[in-house]
């Protein structure tokens, strides 16, 4: 295979880490593109999505060990935010890695978070200048290997890049919705 459709060509269900695997071929802004337009569906879908969600909701567990509103989109916004650095950025969000970062765990209520409107302003300023430095990137930047521990399952940190933007994004947008259900909010579709 060439170009674009060029995948591994065997995957197995067991292995995850082939699954999940894209090497960028050609023009590397092709998949990167199409994450892009993803982030900014989900960037309006969270508008919605929390349209009708109180305050105290924003900060709630309905079940233990939920991820509420607030920790999804502000663990988005430090993730975001530290993938800046992939391509020659500054993150801005570094104070955010203790309350947001991996293994961070969340806890109901808004004592020790950021605002509400703080974490959604945060979430959609890291999404908007990862966007404005993945369209500035040289294509050398995006097809450099990529260095951190995820370099298995996405080669080039042009792959990682879409992996950020576009599934990463989309699994804690995915578990907001789940969330707003057991808030007692209907279903958006």
């Amino acid at each position: 295979m060439q170009g674009n459709d060029r995948i591994t060509s065997q995957l197995p269900a067991a292995n995850i880490k082939k699954l999940n695997s894209r090497v960028l071929v050609g023009n590397p802004k092709t998949m990167l593109s199409e994450s892009i337009n993803t982030l900014r569906f989900l960037q309006g879908y969270v508008d919605n999505q929390l349209a009708e969600i109180s305050d105290d909701d924003f900060y709630s567990q309905p079940v233990d060990g939920a991820n509420h509103a607030a920790w999804n989109l502000g663990h988005t916004a430090y993730y975001l935010d530290q993938h800046i650095a992939m391509i020659g950025g500054g993150p801005q969000l570094e104070a955010w890695k203790e309350t947001f970062g991996q293994h961070s765990t969340p806890t109901t209520g808004p004592d020790g978070y950021p605002s509400r409107e703080e974490i959604i302003s945060a979430w959609r300023e890291a999404g908007n200048r990862l966007i404005a430095a993945v369209e500035a990137a040289s294509d050398e930047q995006l097809t450099a290997p990529n260095p951190n521990s995820m370099a298995d399952a996405f080669p080039t940190v042009g792959d990682f890049l879409a992996f950020s933007l576009a599934t990463h994004s989309a699994l804690h947008v995915g578990q907001i919705s789940m969330w707003r259900r057991l808030v007692g909010q209907a279903a958006m579709f």
